[in-house]
């Protein structure tokens, strides 16, 4: 996902911890460590912060099953982006919920190769900074990291 440029928003008022989900994963004071499937589902920052940047092959005019060709805005003669990704402030288009309680993407399955490959950590498992740039952005605390132990054979 590409940096939005500008500001995300213009208010800078604490918000409340995220709201948690019931699956496990969380800390004392009720953070969610990013290995845990249900912290994206808590959270959908990144969808309100990044332009969402698709190649015109992920597109359903093109590649039956991909994203809706209506939930896109053309960047460019092979260049698409989610619709509401524009400009700051952005929400993806397929976004739905509460970002910091709870989000879905409406086309999840059918969604493009960024938000595929978009996780709150690198495979070394240090922190992906973008995601804790949305989270910011939107009043939630960067997410608890948990050391990792040796590799398991």
């Amino acid at each position: 996902m590409a940096r939005r440029q500008g500001s995300p928003g213009t208010s800078k008022a604490k918000a409340p911890p995220p709201t948690c989900s019931p699956a496990g994963g969380q800390d004392e004071q009720g953070r969610f460590w990013p290995t845990d499937p249900g912290v994206c589902r808590t959270c959908g920052a990144c969808c309100a912060y990044c332009r969402i940047l698709l190649n015109w092959t992920e597109v359903d005019d093109f590649a039956p099953g991909g994203v809706p060709a209506a939930m896109t805005v053309p960047l460019g003669e092979h260049v698409r982006i989610m619709a509401g990704t524009e400009g700051p402030p952005g929400r993806c288009v397929a976004l739905e919920g509460r970002i910091g309680h709870f989000v879905t993407c409406s086309i999840y399955d059918r969604r493009g190769s960024l938000c595929r490959e978009f996780n709150p950590e690198h495979d070394d498992g240090s922190p992906n900074e973008m995601c804790d740039r949305a989270r910011r952005a939107h009043g939630l605390p960067p997410l608890v990291r948990r050391p990792r132990g040796p590799a398991r054979s």
